[in-house]
């Protein structure tokens, strides 16, 4: 079966998501899937790409279909540990990065609930300042400390499984 044959047969989801989710089954880029629609894909490829379709018409978000969600124009890891960032968190981060930029006296940052890290993180690595991020699931904290790892920032990170301040000194 064919990329355009594919993305033919599920009109029911809407295109942008579609080519996500064909461009993530097959580890390439959006602008190859379109630039390639006359593409042959084979039958365990295309069955995996019928999974993630079906699992996007049964409402699971986007974001934990292709493990992906773009913040402040970096690649988040995201998976059904923690929540998806959300756009309007963007304006926290400008505010902060804001507030940092008149305070030089502050040299670190706590990040509670972290979640994926994106607050966290992205602060991290725009401002250089240590980042201890803290959150009660575990879970969400091995998300946190893959997408350190991936937005190289390990070293100003630190990662505390705690509720709320309850493990945080100083």
């Amino acid at each position: 079966m064919r990329i355009r044959d594919i993305l033919v047969q599920h009109k029911r989801i809407e295109n942008l998501d579609a080519l996500n989710i064909v461009a993530t089954a097959l580890s390439t880029r959006k602008e190859a899937v379109l630039t390639d629609l006359d593409r042959d894909i084979d039958e365990k490829t295309c069955l995996h790409i019928e999974d993630l379709f079906s699992k996007r018409e049964k409402g699971v978000p986007l974001a934990y279909i292709v493990k992906n969600k773009e913040f402040f124009s970096e690649q988040f890891y995201v998976d059904e540990a923690v929540l998806i960032p959300r756009p309007e968190t963007e304006v926290l981060i400008e505010e902060t990065l804001e507030l940092i930029a008149k305070n030089k006296e502050i040299n670190n940052l706590l990040d509670v609930g972290t979640g994926p890290g994106t607050i966290g993180l992205t602060l991290a690595k725009k401002t250089h300042k240590h980042v201890a991020c803290t959150d009660i699931s575990f879970e969400a904290l091995r998300v946190a400390q893959r997408n350190a790892k991936n937005l190289g920032v390990e070293g100003l990170t630190h990662f505390v499984c705690s509720n709320l301040f309850s493990a945080i000194n100083n």
